[in-house]
């Protein structure tokens, strides 16, 4: 199989807004799941059972 170098070569959308966005959005989710499941440990009386 031959591939051309100019494929390689040609100019391609910048995603990047896009992609700050997505990664903003999945921040923001992240905080919210996090805090609810602290919102339900704290509701429901559970400690941290981690060990340092």
């Amino acid at each position: 199989m031959s591939i051309s170098i100019k494929y390689f070569l040609e100019e391609v959308p910048d995603r990047e807004q896009e992609m700050k966005e997505m990664l903003e959005r999945k921040i923001e989710l992240n905080i919210q799941t996090a805090k609810e499941y602290v919102g339900y440990c704290l509701d429901n009386n559970m400690e941290n059972t981690a060990h340092s």
